[in-house]
C-alpha cells in the first residue's frame, strides 16, 4: 500500500510542468521575505539557504568572514537551550553564532530530500 502511494505520488510530481513549479516560488524579494524566517528559528538538523542579511555593513561583513553569505547553505548542529548560540555548519566550516547575529539572517527552510546526499548506484 506505501509503495503503491509513493508511486502515485512520483506521477503525480512528474504531472506538474516547469511552468507551474517555477510559479509556485517566491520571484520578489518581498515575497522571498514572507516564506523565510530568522536563522535562530531554524531547528536542529535542518538545513537552510541564506536568502537575505541585515542591511548593516559591519554586520555583513563580519558575516562573510565566517561563510555567511546570501545563498549559501547553513545547517544547524545545535542550539544552546535557554537563548544561548546556535552551532551551524556552513561552507565546511562550524561556526557559532550568538542569537542576536542569527536573528539579522534571514533563511528559508530546505527540504529533506533536497539535503539528502546521493549514494552512488553500484
Amino acid at each position: 500500500m506505501a509503495t503503491q502511494l509513493h508511486l502515485e505520488s512520483v506521477e503525480a510530481e512528474e504531472i506538474v510542468s516547469p511552468e507551474a513549479k517555477k510559479a509556485s516560488r517566491p520571484h520578489t524579494r518581498a515575497a522571498a521575505l514572507r516564506h523565510s524566517c530568522s536563522l535562530d528559528a531554524v531547528p536542529e538538523t535542518c538545513h537552510a539557504e541564506i536568502v537575505h542579511l541585515t542591511s548593516d555593513a559591519t554586520t555583513n561583513r563580519q558575516l562573510a568572514r565566517l561563510g555567511i553569505e546570501k545563498g549559501a547553505t547553513v545547517y544547524v548542529r545545535r542550539a544552546a537551550p535557554l537563548g544561548g548560540a546556535l552551532l551551524v555548519e556552513v561552507g565546511g566550516s562550524t561556526v557559532a553564532l550568538g542569537r542576536g547575529l542569527a536573528r539579522r539572517v534571514r533563511v528559508r527552510l530546505l527540504p529533506l530530500q533536497a539535503t539528502t546526499p546521493r549514494r552512488a548506484e553500484s
